[in-house]
């Protein structure tokens, strides 16, 4: 079971934590079932793992970092000063990086999002 963007409904919901930590120590630790609670507020995350919280000892931490400047010129198929330049521009963030634009061999750039065409 995945919960993305789980800070945004604590917010809305503090009960929420006490909610599936229920859940989780009567259902879920029962079964086959892997919880994995998503956010992309750090510190928020690190917090649910405290002493004080619900899921104190019960949750994982794992980060996933941003790609490298390497990475993102695999994704993209780039040069790698062009890679560089793509991953100070998008801080290697994959979601951001599939927005890249990308050029075919004519010269003519392409952007995913517009469907449009436009010439450097």
């Amino acid at each position: 079971m995945v919960i993305d963007e789980l800070p945004y409904l604590i917010k809305a919901d503090p009960s929420l934590e006490g909610v599936l930590q229920k859940l989780f120590d009567k259902e879920f630790s029962r079964r086959p079932v892997l919880l994995l609670l998503i956010g992309s507020d750090l510190s928020m995350m690190e917090a649910i793992n405290t002493y004080s919280r619900p899921f104190y000892q019960r949750a994982v931490d794992f980060v996933i970092n941003p790609l490298t400047p390497y990475d993102v010129g695999q994704a993209l198929d780039l040069p790698a000063a062009e890679a560089f330049d793509a991953h100070l521009v998008t801080g290697g963030l994959p979601m951001i990086c599939e927005e890249w634009p990308r050029a075919d061999r004519s010269g003519i750039t392409w952007s995913k999002r517009s469907k449009t065409r436009s010439r450097p």
